[in-house]
């Protein structure tokens, strides 16, 4: 349990501020007291592989500054380094981008390939400055950023950093070393992520500050996106103040390429080939308010800018991560012990009074204020610690078999968490549309071309061949981790194709009548479990990863009928996931949109209530459903994600060749608990401030029923009654959580502390944890907006943002507040926009992915690299050396 500030806010006082909406820029000021030396680096650790990521392309496009790395003893990634700065250059439209040459892994001597003279002179070659490393040891890393800043134009606090090379150089090994200063050995090369650090650089050249502010920015692509902009009104960094010579010069960048685009000089990119967020957060490229088109591309937007007074924001807010329950539990004999009245449990923070007579004693209610007598304990049998768990029911004894399969897992593979124990159905769409052209996004194309020194123009690839890429990588990486996972296919066009483990040749299939009969297709899926032969990867992995080749598409989209026998596979299979992956709006059988957006029924099974039935029928069995919508044809998402959002599975709308990624991050996001309850218990004086809650009562039960390993929950409260002041100097919380792990044992989770009382509003805001009242701001935002309410939500945004600004002070709390407003950047822009024009009925994918998955956000991105949450989740990030070969040996 977190909670937004040191201190509990409660003030009587009407604070109100005034507050812009619309499709106009904030008025909010991002930290703009440059002292000349302070510095806030928004560091993107790129993955080490040529597979897309939606991440890096956006980086690379809008990055100040770029570390280029390679091994001192691997001479491929020193002939890479030249080739990716060339890159640069193009992608940036001028000669020289601000970066810096590091040779790494200088720890390495005997191993040494490339000498120290030889990456100088590639520098003095390509004009910018040289320096080795050694993450190991940490050898020059903390001059290596600082060298690279002092060459890079400054126009504020914040610099984008991209570190870029090729796999293997230890490019997160150096990040991961300056922003903790630890060294990870074997880090997984799978993770792309952002650190955003607080530093101090003196000695910071004259001659780089004060570099023009860049006012105006576009999206770009964007399969959906009919906005332009005027070429006259583009600006970038360089328009007053353009550095063309040395190291560090920075002119035009990508601005001027658009330049072109739009003077019919340069091609656009093709509609196919659009922007892409790689989480449910990412930043996408800004639209300036000047920018913002009509659909008919001939007249501009126009501005809307409406002023209102708005109470202020308060941190007043609380996050219960639900990876928690991934830790063992801290099991406490007995029974809980409950307030009669209220219901809360006696734990650490309650008191204890001796009863006159008797060896019993009173417990006096913090929660509600109800005198509980003669319970049989003393104050030194309280459960102690914030945390404890009570044992409902225990754990499910294994036979035998079970006991032998397990001790020879653990002689043979790495111990995890025996995720394995969940299956995996792949339901993969084969529809006619699979077989659409996706261009290969420019920058990929662009970088494959100047590292193998070509000019290839098969820049094209299949849908269904993205996705079977994507679906074949996966399988192998899961070979590896997992060897033990049960895995089936099911396929659909105009039939359902159940595949099982592909070990015959010849499928079960389904077509006609049945398709439009929701029991009899949960019942043929329940059937075809019972009587289906599965066996671990180790064993299968061949014959899915042939037939998955194979592949080819046919027919319409029975997308309802295949995920309703998808989930009957697994709904006797506790903690097991279907993967959906489709491109098209659901047009046979069960769940079959007629219109798009209108729909086609009710809330029954022959419409788009479809899918909310069939979500909660997984969650009724402890098994969630997944989406993999392709971008570039609309899938009527509003209706479809219904069954992810109620059985707690994930939402993504991409590029197909962004399928590969995501795969591998659904993997790794595993359900870690089912059965999911969470009580939360206020102090009598407060009550809940979340939308749609109005009973006043302190007292809030979520059922949540399948938790990931990234989900995570805020609660935002406020004083019951402003007119009464809080005498109590601190007020207790409390969390119960009643979940049942992956061996059927089911525990109660007890969670209490205290939180000081403040009326001083500049106490509670220097005193916010950031992390926290970000990822409240954006998931409570994000609820408002997916309901209608785009104009109170984006209210609501900008009073915390201005919060934030006046509270963060030291180097935690600036971190995190980049990152909030890096990684809610998507969101902001999407309100902007919201608010010329919602039809909550004709939202497009794109809108309602936004949305959605920001009312779903994970904390993990939200904390600074000081923190040490950041830290303690990067000395965690390892993967095994088969792991990093498989990986590494893939050629895009």
């Amino acid at each position: 349990m977190y909670l937004g500030s040191k201190f509990m806010y409660v003030s009587s006082d009407e604070e109100d501020e005034e507050i812009a909406t619309g499709n106009v820029s904030s008025e909010e000021e991002f930290f703009d007291n440059d002292d000349g030396e302070t510095c806030l680096l928004d560091i993107l650790d790129t993955a080490g592989q040529e597979e897309f990521s939606a991440m890096r392309d956006q980086y690379t496009r809008t990055g100040d500054c770029f570390v280029i790395v390679y091994s001192i003893n691997d001479t491929n990634s020193f002939s890479e380094a030249e080739a990716l700065y060339e890159f640069l250059k193009k992608v940036k439209d001028v000669d020289s981008p601000p970066a810096i040459l590091v040779g790494n892994k200088t720890d390495l001597v005997d191993d040494r390939k490339v000498t120290t003279d030889e990456g100088k002179a590639l520098a003095t070659k390509i004009g910018i400055p040289f320096i080795e490393t050694s993450a190991k040891t940490g050898d020059n890393v903390k001059e290596m950023f600082e060298t690279l800043v002092k060459n890079t134009p400054r126009s504020g606090l914040d610099y984008k950093v991209v570190v870029l090379g090729s796999g293997g150089v230890g490019k997160s090994s150096i990040t991961v070393r300056y922003v903790s200063n630890t060294f990870v050995e074997d880090y997984d090369p799978t993770i792309e992520d952002s650190y955003r650090k607080h530093v101090k650089i003196s000695g910071i050249p004259d001659s780089m500050k004060n570099a023009p502010k860049l006012k105006k920015s576009l999206m770009i692509g964007g399969a959906k996106s009919k906005k332009k902009a005027k070429a006259g009104k583009v600006q970038s960094r360089s328009t007053k103040n353009v550095r063309s010579n040395g190291a560090g010069g920075f002119s035009g960048g990508i601005f001027s390429s658009l330049k072109r685009v739009l003077s019919g000089k340069r091609r656009a990119p093709s509609p196919e080939s659009p922007v892409y967020q790689t989480n449910t957060c990412s930043p996408v490229y800004p639209v300036s308010d000047d920018s913002l088109d009509s659909d008919d591309e001939s007249e501009p937007v126009k501005k809307i800018q409406e002023k209102k007074k708005m109470k202020k924001a308060s941190a007043n807010v609380m996050l219960l991560k639900m990876d928690i329950l991934e830790d063992e539990p801290n099991v406490v004999t007995g029974d809980p012990t409950h307030c009669k009245q209220c219901d809360a449990i006696l734990s650490s923070i309650s008191v204890l009074e001796k009863e006159e007579q008797g060896e019993q004693s009173t417990w006096t209610c913090e929660f509600c204020g109800h005198k509980n007598e003669g319970i049989d304990m003393s104050p030194e049998e309280i459960p102690k610690g914030d945390s404890f768990d009570f044992v409902l029911t225990p754990a499910r004894e294994e036979t035998d078999e079970q006991v032998e399969e397990g001790a020879s897992k653990d002689e043979t593979t790495p111990e995890k968490k025996e995720e394995s124990k969940g299956m995996v159905v792949y339901c993969m769409d084969i529809s006619g549309s699979m077989s659409c052209n996706v261009r290969l996004p420019e920058l990929q194309a662009q970088w494959r071309n100047a590292r193998d020194r070509t000019n290839r123009s098969d820049n094209f690839v299949t849908r269904l061949k993205a996705i079977k890429d994507a679906a074949k990588r996966q399988l192998e990486r899961m070979k590896i981790e997992y060897p033990d996972k049960k895995v089936a296919l099911v396929t659909f066009g105009s039939t359902v194709y159940l595949w099982g483990d592909c070990h015959t040749a010849q499928p079960k299939t389904f077509t006609g009548d049945i398709l439009k009969k929701y029991d009899d297709l949960i019942a043929a899926g329940r059937d075809y479990a019972t009587t289906m032969e599965l066996s671990g990867l180790e064993n299968t992995h061949s014959d899915l990863d042939r037939k998955v080749d194979a592949l080819g598409t046919e027919g319409s989209t029975a997308l309802g009928p295949a995920l309703a026998i998808s989930a009957g596979i697994i709904a006797s299979k506790p903690q097991s996931e279907v993967v959906l992956c489709t491109d098209g709006q659901p047009n046979v059988g069960i769940g079959k949109i007629h219109n798009l957006f209108g729909g086609n029924g009710g809330d029954g099974a022959d419409g788009p209530g479809f899918y909310k039935m069939i979500g909660e029928f997984a969650k009724e069995n402890n098994t969630r459903l997944s989406i993999l919508a392709v971008e570039g044809q609309e899938t009527g998402l509003q209706h479809v994600q219904q069954c992810a959002i109620v059985s707690g599975g994930t939402i993504n709308v991409l590029n197909p060749l962004e399928m590969m990624r995501q795969l591998r991050l659904i993997a790794q996001n595993y359900t870690i608990a089912t059965a999911v309850d969470v009580t939360v218990i206020l102090h009598p004086d407060l009550t809940f401030d979340e939308p749609g809650y109005h009973d006043g009562s302190n007292r809030l039960v979520k059922e949540v029923g399948n938790a990931a390993k990234e989900t995570d929950l805020t609660f935002k409260f406020k004083a019951k009654d402003k007119t009464k002041k809080l005498v109590a100097k601190s007020i207790p919380f409390q969390v119960q959580i009643s979940y049942t792990l992956k061996n059927g044992m089911r525990c109660l989770r007890v969670l209490s502390k205290t939180n000081e009382v403040t009326e001083d509003r500049k106490m509670m805001e220097e005193n916010m944890n950031v992390a926290v009242v970000g990822v409240a701001a954006v998931q409570q935002t994000s609820v408002l907006a997916s309901k209608g309410d785009t104009k109170k939500a984006q209210a609501h945004m900008r009073c915390v943002n201005k919060m934030m600004a006046r509270g963060a002070k030291d180097s935690v709390q600036m971190e995190e507040y980049l990152a909030v407003r890096a990684e809610s950047e998507s969101l902001r822009q999407e309100l902007k926009e919201s608010s010329v024009n919602d039809d909550m009925h004709n939202r497009s994918d794109k809108r309602n992915k936004i949305f959605t998955n920001c009312s779903n956000v994970s904390s993990k991105a939200f904390h600074g690299s000081s923190s040490s949450t950041k830290q303690q989740l990067m000395t965690k990030r390892k993967a095994t050396k088969q792991l990093q070969e498989q990986y590494y040996g893939f050629q895009s």
